[in-house]
């Protein structure tokens, strides 16, 4: 069972020295290291998952390692980030910059389906094509993304993309 960042701060970081409070952290780094790899193996999904999910349990240590940051911070420590967390940072610095996201859906049997979201100040636009057939007939002209710009933004963040292994 998962519990709040605060009920992971009252049993595992609460009257601890900073020394103690880095050895959680190191192991929230390597459990977050090791649910990533999970889910981005080639096999992952193809066998049933047991809740709470790999996702659930990353973003829970992804609170936990916030929390315990702060901790540190409150006893007086220093949390310094790796490269991989600074790497991530400057990734996620960059999203406001975003201008189109192309996604490519689908397989050789059944076709292609190329979504495009482009991003102008104020709007977002959707556009699909799809290989086999020229237009969705269920998508109507000029359609705009279902959220505004900040939303959407917000939610690739919430992707860590800056996390993510580039290659396999």
């Amino acid at each position: 069972m998962m519990i709040s960042p605060e009920g992971y701060y009252e049993e595992y970081l609460k009257g601890k020295n900073e020394k103690q409070i880095m050895t959680a952290i190191r192991g929230l780094k390597q459990e977050m290291g090791r649910l990533k790899n999970t889910m981005e193996s080639p096999d992952y999904g193809s066998e049933a998952i047991i809740m709470p999910s790999e996702s659930t349990r990353l973003w829970c240590a992804r609170m936990y390692l916030e929390r315990a940051k702060q901790a540190l911070s409150d006893v007086g420590g220093v949390y310094a980030p790796s490269k991989a967390e600074q790497k991530a940072e400057l990734f996620d610095a960059s999203i406001p910059a975003i201008s189109k996201v192309i996604f490519s859906i689908g397989g050789f049997f059944g076709g292609y389906e190329t979504r495009t979201i482009t991003v102008d100040e104020e709007h977002i636009h959707f556009d699909v094509e799809h290989s086999l057939i020229l237009k969705p007939s269920n998508l109507p002209d000029g359609l705009d993304y279902p959220c505004d710009k900040k939303e959407f933004l917000d939610g690739v963040r919430e992707l860590h993309i800056g996390e993510w292994r580039t290659a396999i």
